[in-house]
């Protein structure tokens, strides 16, 4: 969405992706003044990009990509990611199913999510964007990823920027193999 628009109450439901070769962008990104969204039924194949289905928002940065500059993109809200197929995903660098960075109150529930090499992660890269918040994991199969739920922070790879805020985050009744 652009600046103060905002998106609400859709759906992006039984989709396949399959080899997917972005580059350093996601699959499926859903960025700013977003809220009462679904992901669901969706399923993500042998993608070649980092994350797969990634929500993302509340950035205050100049030079965000090439000089862009806003006062705000927004905080992503009140999502529910539910029933996704992610499987085989390990060509990227560092391949994430789903990826939280900025968002707030979010769902994650009943996903497969196989052969990545990360499962569910949830982060906040910028210190100066909304903090990633009332974040609930829960009910998930997580089988055969490198890493099956990551939180927390860590500086960005891109211009070495210092972490932001990850709070509330509830994982449980989740089933994790290897």
């Amino acid at each position: 969405s652009t600046r103060n628009q905002h998106v609400s109450n859709f759906r992006i439901t039984g989709n396949k992706f399959i080899r997917i070769a972005t580059g350093e962008s996601e699959v499926v990104s859903l960025n700013g003044f977003i809220h009462d969204f679904e992901v669901s039924n969706n399923e993500v194949f042998d993608a070649a990009t980092n994350p797969i289905l990634q929500v993302g928002g509340g950035y205050k940065i100049k030079d965000w990509v090439k000089g862009y500059d806003t006062d705000s993109m927004g905080v992503p809200s009140r999502a529910v990611f539910r029933n996704n197929y992610i499987h085989d995903n390990r060509n990227g660098h560092g391949t994430i199913g789903i990826y939280i960075d900025g968002g707030q109150d979010i769902l994650i529930e009943n996903n497969r999510i196989i052969n990545n090499v990360v499962g569910i992660g949830i982060g906040c890269e910028e210190i100066r964007a909304k903090k990633s918040r009332n974040i609930v994991i829960r009910n998930n199969v997580l089988i055969n990823n490198s890493n099956a739920i990551w939180t927390g922070n860590s500086p960005s790879a891109i211009r070495n920027r210092p972490p932001g805020a990850v709070d509330s985050i509830f994982i449980y009744n989740n089933t994790l193999v290897n």
